[in-house]
């Protein structure tokens, strides 16, 4: 496949193929141009997003309010907890077991609260 040159004349101007098929190469190049441009676009672009993102999470934790700001502590030990199923399944499982609690307690409360009681038959009423 040849490819088609455009000659540039002194005044900056293009002279363009004279004939139909150096017309169909020129843009047919021309079209191959546009889409490596526009996926070198889209790269740049999601790898700017992921920078951006990245950046903001940095100056979040920096300069973010006293509860979101976090810097990590060299000397500080990290749990691990890893991404294994027999671990995703004690989570779950004491999450479970955490709200069935909290259901249990916040029964008893409202048991021990009877609220307002019905006045009694002997008293007048007004």
């Amino acid at each position: 496949m040849a490819l088609v040159t455009l000659s540039l004349h002194m005044d900056n101007t293009f002279s363009l193929p004279q004939d139909l098929a150096g017309c169909q190469r020129l843009i047919e190049e021309q079209a191959r141009v546009i889409a490596d441009l526009q996926s070198s676009r889209e790269r740049l672009q999601q790898s700017n997003d992921t920078l951006q993102l990245t950046l903001d999470k940095l100056l979040r934790q920096i300069y973010g309010r006293r509860g979101e700001r976090f810097i990590e502590d060299p000397t500080q030990k990290k749990l691990d907890f890893g991404d294994d199923p027999q671990t995703e399944d004690a989570f779950r499982d004491a999450l479970a077991e955490a709200r069935q609690v909290l259901d249990e307690v916040q029964t008893r409360r409202k048991a021990k609260r009877p609220g307002r009681r019905a006045a009694p038959r002997s008293s007048p009423t007004i």
